[in-house]
């Protein structure tokens, strides 16, 4: 996986695939989880760790997450997804 960054954008390249934000999983999240990563400095504090993005105060992404981002349209994961909880 290889990852560049700018401003609220993380391109992952996955098997040859682009997919390029995380700006709508970070300021749609209803939670409280990610909002320290709503402020540029922080959200730019990124490393990857096993194949996950992670942020300090145990804050990550993982790597799972991230394939179904890039992957959620793909038919012949559709059931990989379902077993993760990613869809219904």
């Amino acid at each position: 996986m290889l990852v560049i960054i700018i401003i609220f954008s993380l391109f992952l390249i996955m098997e040859g695939k682009v997919w390029q934000t995380l700006r709508g999983t970070i300021f749609n999240d209803k939670g409280p989880i990610f909002c320290k990563l709503r402020k540029e400095s922080n959200f730019k504090n990124f490393k990857v760790e096993h194949s996950a993005l992670t942020w300090p105060d145990d804050l990550d992404l993982a790597s799972e997450y991230l394939f179904f981002l890039t992957f959620r349209d793909e038919p012949g994961l559709q059931d990989q997804f379902k077993s993760w909880g990613y869809i219904e």
